[in-house]
């Protein structure tokens, strides 16, 4: 979840009301309708089936020493490589959402010439 937030924070997409990319309103309307309607159907088949559950909470023991057992011992290393797969691409998202692009702009230089022109002096042809 934090990648994606970083990924769409480094794509400096548009603040406020963007005429390209919003949604008409009956299609917001339509789906508020189906999310109620779907929050409705869930909640009228799931609530009877918990509506006298009760819960013991004195009769178990604690399961955190298994489950830190479990991640400390028998997953460490795939959440560090999970971690450091992150990691780089967080790094290409920043490296990605820096690089300039210049689609069509008929003046635009390629670097190479650019620093060619540079070390060539100023009284060099273009």
């Amino acid at each position: 979840v934090v990648l994606v937030l970083f990924a769409l924070m480094l794509t400096r997409a548009p603040i406020g009301p963007h005429s390209e990319i919003d949604t008409p309103a009956w299609q917001r309307v339509v789906g508020a309708v189906l999310g109620a309607a779907t929050t409705a159907l869930l909640g009228a088949l799931l609530l009877p089936l918990f509506s006298g559950a009760t819960a013991s909470l004195d009769d178990a023991p604690s399961a955190t020493p298994r489950i830190a057992q479990a991640v400390f011992g028998t997953w460490v290393w795939p959440f560090e490589l999970l971690s450091v797969l992150l990691l780089v691409a967080l790094i290409g998202a920043f490296a990605v959402s820096r690089v300039v692009l210049h689609r069509g702009r008929v003046d635009a230089v390629h670097p190479a010439d650019a620093a060619r022109a540079r070390a060539a002096g100023p009284g060099a042809a273009s």
